[in-house]
C-alpha cells in the first residue's frame, strides 16, 4: 500500500525556514526570509540602544565616545547573536539550492561579527570618527553583501533534485 504525500501546516513550514537547515529554497522564500530577518533586526537594535543608551541612543556625539561605541557595539552583538541560527538556516538552504556546501554560509557571516565584536571592543572609532579598522570592515561587509545579494538572491537554483534535494515548490521565483 502506498504511503499518502508528507503534508506539513504552513506555520510548521514557516518555522522550519528558521530553525531548519535541511532542504533548498528557491529565491522568492531567500527574499521573504531576509525581508522578515532584515525588518526584526532593526527593531531589535532600536530596542537594544533604547535600553543600553537610554536617552543618549540617537545622540551622536554620545555615540562618539567610548561608552556609546559599546552601546553600539553591545546591540550589534544582540542582534547577532539573536538572529545567527534564523540568518544561517535560511542561507544554508538557499546555498543548497545552488548544490553548496553549507560551509561557504560562514564567508557571509563572519564579517558581520567581526564588526560587531571589533564595535564592542571599541576598536572601530578614533577621536569620535571612524578609524581605518572600521572603514575597512565596513567595506568588507559591504563587499560581502554585495556578493549575497547576487548569489543568493538572484541566480537561479539547481533544476530538478541535486546532492540536498527536490528543487522547491516556487525555484524560479
Amino acid at each position: 500500500m502506498a504511503k499518502p504525500p508528507k503534508t506539513t501546516s504552513p506555520a510548521a513550514e514557516l518555522i522550519s525556514l528558521f530553525i531548519s537547515t535541511s532542504g533548498r529554497i528557491g529565491r522568492l522564500a531567500f527574499w521573504i526570509a531576509n525581508s522578515a530577518l532584515i525588518g526584526g533586526s532593526f527593531v531589535l537594535f532600536d530596542w537594544g540602544m533604547q535600553r543600553i543608551a537610554g536617552e543618549d541612543a540617537g545622540n551622536a556625539e554620545f555615540l562618539a565616545t567610548p561608552a556609546g561605541q559599546w552601546a553600539h557595539g553591545s546591540a550589534a552583538m544582540l542582534v547577532f547573536l539573536v538572529f545567527l541560527w534564523p540568518a544561517w538556516s535560511v542561507t544554508v538552504k538557499r546555498l543548497h539550492d545552488l548544490d553548496r556546501p553549507a560551509w561557504v554560509a560562514i564567508l557571509f557571516t563572519a564579517p558581520e561579527g567581526l564588526v560587531a565584536a571589533a564595535e564592542l571592543a571599541g576598536l572601530t572609532v578614533t577621536a569620535g570618527q571612524r578609524n581605518l579598522l572600521g572603514l575597512g570592515l565596513d567595506a568588507l561587509n559591504l563587499g560581502v553583501l554585495l556578493w549575497y545579494v547576487f548569489e543568493l538572491g538572484s541566480l537561479p537554483g539547481t533544476g530538478g533534485p541535486n546532492s540536498y534535494g527536490e528543487e522547491p515548490k516556487f525555484p524560479g521565483i
